[in-house]
């Protein structure tokens, strides 16, 4: 009997199979699937069907790490933060790419708003809207029209300036460096995003002015909110220091910027 350690006899190696995806001979009496990559080793041909399986499966699925990253932000980000940095990176996903997608879904929803024109122009205000009614919605377009058009890519470019901001005050006493502050803030704004995705879109889409001022706060607030709650987790300091030495620094911040 050959030991699971030792090379498999001669004429298994004259049929072993070639795995399209990784490279690696497999013998067929393995089984389906390969051992170092699991895909199929001998794949069968696509049909509509297993295309369709697939997809579903892979978007649908809350193993996927992208919807997982979601999930886990929004409950425990600081931990998110800790796993990715301690390794656990297969079970997230890349922050530099969560920060690109959740930016991409952001600009969508704002030009698919402005697009669809449920803003009245400034200059045609509605006859029905109050002084402040008005001055909130056009305040609330300039903001989205800035917002699709340059903020991504300024905060994209100057989030390590943040990030060193954040070491200087409480990253390095928590241990962190300077680059996993940074990996914390892809994470962060790209969480930040989605939520200010979600209230820009509930602001331009209710009828009701007290739910579209109330969704335009949320989303302005929320990153003073977001960020010193994912910091302390992620720095392990407290709440009210992570509160009383971010919110500062990211208001500077977003003043340089």
């Amino acid at each position: 009997m050959t030991g699971q350690g030792e090379n498999p006899p001669s004429a298994e190696n004259q049929s072993s199979i070639t795995c399209a995806n990784c490279g690696a001979a497999v013998a067929p009496a393995i089984g389906p699937h390969c051992p170092h990559c699991g895909a199929e080793i001998v794949p069968k041909r696509l049909t509509f069907a297993d295309l369709s399986a697939v997809t579903v499966d892979h978007f649908l699925s809350l193993d996927v790490p992208f919807l997982r990253t979601i999930v886990d932000l929004s409950r425990r980000p600081g931990r998110v933060v800790g796993e990715y940095v301690a390794g656990k990176r297969r079970k997230y996903t890349n922050p530099l790419k969560f920060y690109l997608i959740t930016a991409t879904v952001l600009v969508a929803v704002i030009h698919l708003l402005l697009a669809a024109n449920w803003n009245v122009p400034a200059t045609s205000p509605q006859p029905s809207a109050t002084v402040i009614e008005q001055f909130i919605r056009d305040a609330l377009r300039l903001a989205m029209t800035w917002h699709a058009d340059y903020i991504q890519l300024v905060y994209l470019l100057s989030l390590p300036l943040f990030a060193a901001m954040l070491y200087v005050v409480i990253g390095r006493r928590g241990g962190r460096s300077v680059m996993e502050l940074f990996i914390m803030c892809l994470f962060a704004w790209g969480q930040i995003y989605l939520v200010q995705a979600a209230s820009n879109f509930i602001a331009f889409c209710s009828p009701w002015s007290g739910l579209a001022m109330v969704a335009g706060v949320v989303g302005g607030l929320w990153p003073f909110v977001y960020v010193p709650w994912i910091a302390a987790g992620f720095c392990r300091v407290g709440v009210l220091r992570a509160v009383l030495w971010s919110v500062p620094v990211f208001f500077v911040y977003s003043q340089v910027i």
